[in-house]
């Protein structure tokens, strides 16, 4: 299904890639996977220059991902190993709370 056949109208929850959901808004959006190795996910073997344009490719899909959401925004990370673009993100703008599962630690920040 492609995103221009979504019914929007629908009362459901929606999952979506983040290709598919370029050109769509939602009220709430929530990002899942952001782990290193994942996204973005860059073959050991791929030359350097080519590297960083996956790299680059791979964070502009992140930022559609992220500008669908009209009201809120859920970005869902491992603690252990988040992608490196969770690093780039300023903790300033961002009203965070983060959860460790296994260590039941709650926390509030931003």
């Amino acid at each position: 299904m492609k995103g221009a056949e979504l019914d929007l109208s629908a009362g459901v929850v929606k999952v979506l890639t983040l290709h598919s959901a370029k050109g769509l808004e939602f009220p709430l959006v929530v990002i899942h996977g952001l782990r290193e190795g994942t996204l973005p996910r860059i073959p050991r073997d791929m030359p350097a220059a080519e590297a960083e344009e996956e790299k680059q490719s791979h964070r502009r899909l992140l930022f559609v991902g992220i500008t669908r959401a009209m009201r809120a925004l859920m970005l869902i990370y491992p603690w252990s190993k988040p992608s490196e673009f969770v690093a780039e993100f300023d903790p300033v703008l961002w009203d965070v709370e983060w959860r460790c599962g296994s260590q039941g630690a709650i926390g509030q920040g931003g």
